[in-house]
């Protein structure tokens, strides 16, 4: 599959998503990356991973019905984004990329959009095929497969039941898990 046919195949199921179920995908995704910027944070002496839960936090209690929930700006998480210049690791990259995801969940707590989820969905994959990148030189496409399996799976899960809130994240953390276990 090239990687705009799993952009197409995503797009496709995100469109489908109320904005609720949009908002709670983004929420599990979130989770599941929030401990790479955990890591990188403890690692570099550099970030702010609880106002990253913040912005966590304030979603799980917009799906629990509570509207007046206050955010961060994206402003301030964007001074807590490293650079990838100052840090060049591939940690730092994945931080990075977890500081942007939590930037879309702050979108999403604010209002419906596709575009949000599908950017954090395709965040998730690029930092497999990062891991697979760097550890591997030849991508054998082991942890990317999967997490498109997983990702087109939810998305379909969701899409045909409405009522859908059965959580993959264990799942889910498990394909990280097991990308950072197996290039440690």
């Amino acid at each position: 599959m090239t990687y705009q046919a799993y952009l197409d195949g995503i797009s496709a199921g995100v469109i489908k998503l109320s904005h609720t179920q949009k908002l709670q995908l983004a929420w599990e995704l979130c989770c599941r990356l929030s401990p790479l910027y955990q890591t990188f944070q403890d690692k570099e002496n550099w970030g702010n991973s609880s106002l990253l839960a913040h912005v966590r936090n304030a979603a799980e209690n917009f799906l629990a019905g509570q509207t007046n929930q206050s955010l961060p700006a994206e402003a301030e998480i964007e001074k807590i984004t490293p650079d990838t210049e100052d840090f060049g690791s591939t940690l730092g990259s994945h931080a990075l990329d977890t500081a942007i995801s939590h930037i879309y969940l702050s979108r999403l707590c604010t209002y419906d959009s596709p575009e949000a989820l599908i950017s954090i969905l395709s965040i998730c994959f690029d930092v497999l095929d990062r891991f697979e990148q760097q550890f591997t030189g030849i991508s054998d496409a082991k942890f990317t497969n999967a997490e498109m399996k997983w990702q087109f799976t939810v998305l379909s899960k969701r899409t045909e039941d409405k009522d859908f809130t059965l959580s993959y994240v264990v799942e889910s953390d498990e394909i990280i898990h097991a990308a950072l276990k197996e290039y440690e």
